[in-house]
């Protein structure tokens, strides 16, 4: 039957479950997507639990042990607080929602170290420095290890109330946005200079220098005090020397950049150090600073270390995982560290329930083959359309990966425009690319793509105008890398928007508004689409469309154009490709010519042409292009553009791959048989 584990959080917040089958992880989901409480302040991760048990399809008698991401017994004795019921039983397996099961063993686990197995027990590393920085654990609030084997051994700590966490946490209050806003406050950070002197200090060790102390007590309980103290010394030292009030925003972009480099320092600081400690090649992250894209980006382009992993779910809900895998070592198992790939952990729904709740609503849809998906979902893209993107497991984690997504055009900043209208965010917001993983280095610099969308990037200069809605004000972009082995669906669009317009990439956000957790079940996924300004929701195998008429007539072309496929309709496509090839051609304009289903077209044309109609117009082009390379002296942007390719560098790529040589290459060697063949007039 093999043993399972159970790790939980159960904390102030961010409330998980996660569950472990002979070491290897099956499942993880936060408690917010059930309940629609955000972040689930205050809850018990009941309902995250019981998907976890149905998803391996047992109860809680056949767990071994529960792994609790929080030694609550050593807080109440080191604090001398009352017991308030978090890690009780009958909080965290009520028995009206467990009825007749025996609760298996409640092991506590030190809240640092389950952030710690969290990162390294998914890195995939047999040896790695361990950086664990968060608002606080236990005492902690920074944690350096080492991790070989089976083993984490904890080497430095940072004690409370001394926090980055509580440090970053006390800039965001400062502007009068709310603690758990750090996201935003790093995306104000950029369009400001880092030319305030922050108190947080880097030399020998870390330090703040305050107007007031508070003495090193280790007690998470002084850590409130301890930012009141920061707010206090911001307001007294730091433009505009007041606390604001969260709206207007723009006074404090100077301070923001400011906190934001400080910090980035600190972790430079930590990691120097880890890697001196060490001596290891390998490093991994967690804690809630972990979610820091920009600070995360500055650590991967240092090279420090070779290798890098950050655990997705950096934040406490993260910890249920690494509580699994710890319980699982109290008792005994022995556990090898496996490379987490992905983070779609969660729940999924079939066709048949995605059905049913469509019905329900009343709502017009159109059921797809997986290649009418694909091409329907890339025209969508092309015509500058907010999309829903509901499909497969959800992902486990702060960031939407492409199963709740919402996705756009990246090629139009309008799209960033509506996006940010239509989740009530600040217009000021950047939105995340994703792209596919063999294009990443074509638009991105970074020496760790991340599939997490977890690290920043620099957009390549060239780049930047050719995807203004994922550029943020400095340059940079979060991407997320997209494995076609890992997301077929999703990466099917990417690539065919790519194939289409040049830039395999689209603007990737999550799938909710800023009030609501990301979207779980199929019914909140329609509840958005009709209460938003989206275009469109690609949900399991159905496309709904707000377009007046919408229809996809994927399976209900007329008899006589399937029994007749060499007919005028087809001539005229023919016809229409070699006139006009050069122009900017996708799939759904040659199918509106003739009134046809695109992919019986592509289909019926291959029939016929031996060639399908995308495939010929490439054909054509190529031919053109070396016919424009030897009698036209404009240069290969120019050539590219006036063969409808939207960038030199996809123009570039794929002449390569047809002639084995570049179009420079290529414009070079023509030149040379010019030459070569002059002189040998000349010499007869």
């Amino acid at each position: 039957m093999g043993n399972y584990y159970l790790g939980i959080n159960c904390g102030r917040h961010d409330a998980a479950a996660a569950l472990i089958k002979d070491g290897v992880l099956l499942c993880a989901v936060e408690q917010e997507r059930f309940s629609r409480n955000k972040r689930a302040v205050g809850e018990a991760p009941i309902d995250a639990v019981l998907f976890c048990l149905q998803f391996a399809g047992i109860t809680l008698d056949e767990v071994s042990a529960v792994g609790l991401g929080w030694d609550y017994p050593r807080m109440r004795a080191l604090y001398d607080e009352p017991r308030d019921g978090r890690d009780a039983v009958e909080t965290l397996f009520p028995a009206d929602r467990f009825p007749d099961q025996a609760i298996p063993p409640v092991l506590p686990i030190d809240h640092h170290i389950a952030h710690a197995a969290s990162a390294y027990y998914a890195s995939g590393f047999e040896d790695a420095a361990v950086l664990v920085v968060d608002g606080g654990g236990e005492t902690a609030s920074t944690t350096l290890a080492r991790a070989q084997g089976n083993r984490i051994d904890v080497l430095e700590q940072i004690k409370l109330p001394f926090s980055l966490g509580g440090y970053y946490a006390a800039a965001t209050r400062y502007t009068g946005m709310k603690a758990r806003h750090a996201g935003k406050f790093m995306g104000l950070a950029a369009y400001g200079r880092a030319d305030q002197e922050m108190p947080l200090r880097v030399s020998d060790e870390l330090r703040l220098e305050l107007d007031g102390c508070l003495p090193e007590s280790g007690s998470f309980a002084d850590l409130g005090a301890f930012r009141d103290l920061l707010e206090s010394h911001f307001e007294r030292h730091h433009f505009p020397y007041r606390r604001g009030d969260g709206v207007d925003l723009y006074p404090y972009v100077g301070f923001a950049a400011s906190v934001q480099h400080s910090l980035e320092q600190a972790l430079l600081h930590l990691v120097r150090q880890l890697r001196r400690l060490t001596d290891a090649t390998n490093l991994v992250i967690a804690g809630g600073v972990g979610l820091n894209c920009t600070a995360n980006g500055v650590i991967a382009d240092s090279g420090i270390f070779e290798h890098l992993f950050i655990q997705p779910a950096s934040h406490d809900a993260g910890v249920a995982i690494g509580a699994a895998f710890e319980a699982a070592k109290c008792k005994g198992e022995a556990l090898v560290s496996s490379r987490m790939d992905d983070a779609y952990l969660g729940p999924s729904y079939s066709d048949e329930q995605i059905h049913a709740a469509i019905v329900q609503r009343g709502l017009s849809y159109t059921r797809c083959s997986e290649e009418e998906l694909i091409h329907q979902t890339a025209d969508f893209l092309q015509q500058g359309k907010l999309i829903g993107w509901f499909q497969g497991r959800a992902e486990f984690g702060p960031r939407a990966l492409g199963a709740r997504s919402i996705i756009g055009n990246p090629m139009d900043r309008e799209t960033l425009v509506r996006l940010n209208r239509l989740k009530r965010r600040e217009m000021w917001r950047p939105f995340a690319p994703s792209v596919i993983e063999e294009a990443f280095d074509a638009f991105f610099e970074s020496a760790h793509p991340s599939p997490f969308m977890i690290v920043a990037a620099k957009v390549l200069r060239d780049k930047q105008k050719e995807v203004p809605a994922v550029v943020h004000v400095d340059g940079s972009a979060r991407p997320q890398a997209v494995r076609r082995s890992v997301n077929p669906r999703y990466w099917g669009v990417i690539d065919e928007f790519g194939r289409r317009t040049g830039i395999p990439i689209v603007v990737n956000t999550s799938f909710n508004l800023d009030h609501e957790p990301i979207v779980l079940r199929p019914e909140e996924a329609l509840a958005n689409y009709e209460t938003t300004e989206l275009d469109a929701l690609v949900i399991g195998s159905y496309v709904l469309s707000k377009q007046e008429g919408f229809h996809i007539p994927y399976k209900e072309s007329p008899p006589a154009a399937r029994s007749t496929p060499l007919d005028k309709r087809l001539i005229t496509v023919h016809r229409y490709i070699r006139s006009h090839f050069q122009q900017s051609l996708s799939l759904q304009q040659l199918s509106d010519l003739i009134a046809c289903n695109p992919i019986y077209l592509s289909n019926t044309y291959s029939k016929v042409f031996r060639v399908s109609p995308m495939k010929h117009i490439q054909n054509l082009r190529m031919e053109k292009a070396k016919e424009l390379l030897v009698a036209d002296e404009r240069n290969i942007r120019e050539i590219a553009q006036s063969l409808g390719y939207f960038s030199a560098s996809h123009f570039s790529e794929l002449f390569k791959k047809y002639y084995q040589m570049t179009p420079s290459q290529y414009r070079i060697s023509q030149a040379m048989q010019k030459l070569g063949a002059a002189d040998n007039n000349e010499s007869m």
